[in-house]
């Protein structure tokens, strides 16, 4: 028997200090182990997205109380994937496939899953972490010449947002998004420590402002 690990909270009240909640399980994809898990929800709370264990290995999801849960597929040659975030009313869905090295992708019920091209320079080992609130900027990481770094998406071209220490072994990625994507929010390195960071796109296009 299977052990569904992901849920979700249908309904909380509080009375004074006592709070109660229902929580359903989501399932779990066809043909693989015993584990789901919930990464994100869309604004509308319609849809929600992540991973489930399928017989290659994780397998990409969306769920509504509607559909139950439908696999997003692999990218060609891939063997796993998983979603990590979707637009405000879940018709853009976008997260981190494999398939020839580590790919961000973005998804819809029309175009399935479409890889994302990674930065120029490095090996490929990209992903998308979010995707703005209309669905036309995705967000995460990808590798160029001097290594990770925060990456935009937008209508399928991939742009670097740099970063603030080229030389820092922290990871760099871009977490979230104003609703148009013209702000950005992240985290990227200074020599051993590592800052949360914004990217204002709509007074210094491509460059992460200083660590607040």
């Amino acid at each position: 028997m299977k052990t569904i690990v992901t849920t979700i909270v249908i309904g909380a009240t509080t009375v004074g200090a006592v709070a109660s909640a229902t929580f359903v399980g989501l399932g779990d994809v066809p043909g693989g182990g015993n584990q789901s898990f919930a990464n994100a929800i869309s604004r509308n709370g319609m849809w929600i997205v992540g991973q489930g264990t399928a017989a290659t290995g994780n397998m990409a999801y969306r769920w509504s109380p509607q559909t139950g849960m439908l696999s997003l597929g692999l990218l060609p040659g891939g063997s796993w994937s998983r979603a990590s975030g979707l637009n405000w009313n879940g018709s853009v869905i976008v997260g981190t496939a494999n398939g020839g090295g580590s790919h961000a992708y973005r998804w819809t019920v029309g175009t399935g899953m479409v890889s994302l091209p990674d930065l120029d320079g490095g090996f490929v080992s990209g992903g998308a972490y979010g995707v703005s609130g209309d669905g036309n900027v995705v967000f995460g990481y990808g590798t160029g010449q001097d290594g990770s770094e925060m990456t935009r998406w937008v209508n399928g071209q991939v742009f670097s947002l740099g970063n603030l220490d080229y030389t820092s072994n922290w990871a760099q990625g871009a977490t979230c998004s104003s609703y148009d994507g013209s702000t950005i929010y992240g985290f990227s390195g200074i020599g051993n420590t590592s800052y949360a960071t914004v990217v204002d796109l709509t007074s210094r296009p491509g460059a992460p402002l200083p660590p607040r």
